[in-house]
């Protein structure tokens, strides 16, 4: 039902990758890996630098990333800053922006996303990311502290 859960990473992981339940078109599906990152940034508000180093240190044995290690050391330093700023959501596509299609490929049918409008949501997108350029609509939400 309804509430918070603490869930164990496997429970997580198939949380976030979970295909079978809510909106259409893996709406759902990445809304729930969003809100799980940003569960996961109000968890390690309350963390100290010694216990984020420890997650961290576990996270890097199950990716690879091109990140330097002085880099990663000095964004972990820095870390209770960066957890103070303020998270907001996009996506792409934006909330109307789009037609669904059912294409056959290989005796299956596949459900897809057309763009309407490649440079507007190029555009959208831009102004998202780098700051204000007359004003988003409704397809953002901000999640503040």
């Amino acid at each position: 039902g309804a509430g918070t859960y603490i869930l164990t990473p496997e429970q997580a992981l198939e949380h976030v990758r979970n295909r079978t339940s809510g909106s259409w078109y893996d709406f759902g599906r990445t809304e729930r890996q969003r809100n799980f990152l940003t569960s996961l940034i109000e968890r390690f508000k309350g963390a100290n630098i010694a216990q984020m180093g420890s997650v961290l240190v576990e996270c890097l044995q199950h990716v690879e990333t091109d990140i330097p290690l002085n880099q990663m050391s000095f964004l972990l330093q820095n870390a209770d800053k960066y957890l103070n700023y303020e998270v907001e959501q996009y996506t792409v596509p934006a909330t109307g922006s789009y037609t669904p299609q059912d294409i056959y490929r290989g005796g299956y049918t596949m459900n897809v996303l057309v763009l309407d409008d490649m440079e507007q949501t190029r555009e959208d997108l831009k102004e998202f990311i780098y700051g204000d350029t007359g004003g988003l609509d409704s397809t953002s939400s901000s999640f503040r502290e």
